[in-house]
């Protein structure tokens, strides 16, 4: 697998890996949901950001007496398009296999809405 949490701790003391960009995540991903048309593939602009964006000196102000949501960690991301391949549960068994296998810890994942034996 193109990551694994070996890789990512291996950033200097007190810093945190910025978020794979697209090459590995699409590595990643393609490991961990084969036979899925991933699409695009969104990364951020930075590591943190203000409402997405990067923080600046234009965003101090909001980061300073914002509402407290806006400040967060950034995330990549895509979408599978079309009919899954497979049925949702084995989607799930599968990358947690396949994330498990390559050192990742995966906790209570289940797939969003739906219910043991059908979808919504």
């Amino acid at each position: 697998m193109a990551s694994s949490p070996a890789r990512w701790r291996a950033a200097p003391p007190g810093r945190r890996r910025p978020q794979p960009d697209r090459a590995e995540a699409a590595a990643i991903l393609t490991e961990v949901f084969p036979g899925h048309d991933l699409g695009e593939i969104d990364t951020p602009p930075a590591l943190f950001v203000v409402y997405g964006h990067a923080l600046r000196l234009e965003t101090v102000k909001t980061l300073l007496f914002g509402d407290g949501g806006e400040y967060q960690e950034s995330a990549t991301g895509a979408a599978a398009v079309g009919a899954p391949p497979v049925p949702a549960d084995q989607i799930v068994a599968v990358a947690r296999e396949r994330l498990t296998g390559a050192g990742w810890r995966v906790a209570g994942v289940r797939p969003s809405g739906v219910r043991p034996g059908r979808l919504r």
